[in-house]
């Protein structure tokens, strides 16, 4: 039943664990960057991000851990969508200290294209 909803929803929603790595993603996620949810479980947040960006990428997912449950982050990033360019997601995130999952929304704000 919530599977069906997250994948009625719009925006992009995903589910992943303190290491990095996604463990769900819902239909619009995988629609807007091409990606099997499958093939996202063998990926990590960190692998999404442009080369350039993947130190910060790893700085801001250290500090939503720390901070936990008691603030959510709002930010935006360019991920790569499967055929190698870019789309710039608005993320709002949280991190849940109880069950070590790290939750996410977004939404597609444009398309950059990568190398």
């Amino acid at each position: 039943m919530a599977e069906a909803f997250l994948d009625s929803v719009h925006y992009l929603v995903c589910i992943a664990s303190y290491l990095g790595q996604y463990l769900a993603c819902n239909k619009a996620f995988t629609e807007a960057l091409g990606w099997k949810e499958a093939e996202l479980r063998d990926l990590g947040f960190v692998d999404l991000a442009p080369p350039e960006e993947r130190e910060e990428v790893l700085k801001m997912g250290a500090a939503i851990l720390r901070e936990g449950g008691t603030v959510r982050r709002s930010y935006a990033r360019p991920m790569r969508h499967k055929d190698g360019s870019y789309r710039l997601v608005q993320w709002t995130v949280w991190a849940d200290p109880d069950s070590r999952l790290v939750y996410g929304i977004g939404r597609v704000q444009g398309t950059e294209q990568g190398d």
